[in-house]
């Protein structure tokens, strides 16, 4: 079984909350045998946009690939003011695209037997 977490900090380096809360979830993870891979979003270019790919240099169309191929999604985020960050919010729209196909039927949901 293999696990994702969008880490949603935005912080690029140095002490955060959200990625030591992010390390002992990966830690307690690897103990019941869950591989475990971190994308921290504030080091991928991650283009603003509602569509799969918006083109050119856009990291998006990678991360998307790589969270269809796990049985579990993490979203980290700190909270700013009652929300989540801007780098989950990014996400957020980013997925936008990817809900509209599933209700419309051109793409099937993830399915717990993957």
């Amino acid at each position: 079984m293999k696990a994702i977490i969008l880490l949603g900090t935005l912080k690029k380096s140095g002490l955060s909350n959200t990625v030591t809360l992010a390390e002992l979830f990966t830690e307690r993870l690897s103990r019941h045998g869950i591989a475990t891979e971190t994308i921290q979003l504030v080091h991928e270019h991650i283009q603003p946009g509602t569509y799969t790919d918006m083109g050119c240099g856009d990291a998006w169309p990678s991360i998307l690939a790589r969270l269809e191929a796990v049985q579990i999604s993490i979203f980290a985020t700190p909270i700013w003011w009652g929300n989540h960050s801007s780098e989950m919010q990014e996400v957020i729209e980013r997925l936008d695209h990817l809900h509209d196909e599933i209700l419309q039927g051109k793409r099937i949901p993830w399915s717990p037997n993957r």
